[in-house]
């Protein structure tokens, strides 16, 4: 499979967080320096996510994003923004975004009022290398402030590439793009890591 990836910067700086441990002071600090306000804070929300899955013993895709589509819409809605997704307008372009609409986001199709994407999101559960980079593509042609891509932290047997290297390899060439990957740890208990990675295009 051909790279698409010619002009990026060197490889991002990556964020291995042992779940369930809180994230280390020295990386908060680190990231607070590299990613956004609305970055961390997704990183944070999120990163309760795998502690609560690791603790409870949920670390399965049904949990894993019906936990995230809850915590993405809360912190949609604190900046008045309309949250789509399965479970409230419908799927809208991606798995979930924020829309910044000219009426309240709470009024009856108020995405008809849509003014721009704030954040889109895709996430796949599915550890193939087709699966991983036909979501990713998508989110790479979005016009938004934010694409977040979710997908699973393991490496499953037989995988020649791990799944940020691939988006990273595939990313295609534009200027100005803000990506956020964050890796949920299949199997913590084996060494498996909550992994953050953010890079701009």
């Amino acid at each position: 499979m051909k790279s698409h990836n010619t002009s990026l910067q060197p490889y991002p700086k990556t964020y291995n967080i042992q779940v369930p441990h809180e994230i280390p002071d020295c990386v908060s600090t680190e990231m607070s320096g590299l990613l956004s306000a609305q970055e961390q804070r997704i990183v944070r929300d999120l990163y309760r996510i795998a502690i609560e899955a690791y603790v409870d013993r949920k670390t399965s895709d049904g949990f894993w994003t019906g936990s995230i589509k809850h915590k993405l819409a809360g912190l949609a809605a604190e900046q008045k923004l309309l949250c789509c997704h399965s479970g409230t307008t419908g799927e809208w372009l991606y798995d979930i975004c924020w829309v910044e609409t000219d009426s309240e986001p709470t009024a009856s199709k108020s995405w008809l009022g849509a003014q721009r994407l704030k954040m889109v999101c895709e996430c796949e559960w599915a550890e193939d290398e087709d699966s991983i980079l036909w979501d990713f593509m998508k989110l790479s042609w979005a016009q938004s402030d934010i694409r977040v891509f979710i997908y699973t932290n393991h490496m499953r047997r037989g995988a020649a590439k791990h799944p940020v290297t691939l988006c990273w390899n595939h990313c295609p060439p534009s200027h100005g793009s803000r990506f956020l990957l964050i890796g949920f740890p299949k199997r913590p208990e084996k060494g498996e890591f909550f992994r953050v990675d953010a890079w701009t295009t």
